[in-house]
């Protein structure tokens, strides 16, 4: 699961960032977002049968892809009632005691990705 976070979304994930962050674009072009979209699509199949990313414990990988989902749902937005399992996945993780550290990550990212967008 380590693999497809870092040959899969995030690699999708840094190409539409670095786009609005070093190149200038203000509107999410299509072909990332479907991008984006399929990936989350994997993701959601992995949670289909396990309560984590990849199996009944806590692994390292959903530290990993569970950065890369939040952060890249700042340019993508995730549809919860398309991604149940993520959605339950997401709710999960963040009842965890060091979600706080990662929240406060996201939240900076949250207002760089905005200036940005502005």
């Amino acid at each position: 699961m380590l693999h497809f976070d870092s040959g899969t979304l995030f690699p999708r994930h840094l190409r539409l960032a670095l786009a609005v962050l070093m190149e200038g674009v203000k509107v999410v072009p299509e072909q990332y977002s479907k991008a984006l979209d399929e990936a989350f699509g994997y993701i959601e199949i992995f949670l289909q049968n396990n309560k984590y990313i990849a199996g009944d414990s806590l692994s390292i990988a959903d530290l990993n892809i569970f950065a890369s989902i939040t952060n890249a749902s700042v340019l993508v937005p995730l549809d919860e009632v398309k991604y149940p399992n993520i959605k339950r996945w997401k709710k999960l993780f963040e009842s965890l005691p060091y979600y706080n550290i990662h929240k406060e990550g996201l939240e900076i990212y949250k207002k760089l990705i905005n200036e940005a967008l502005s």
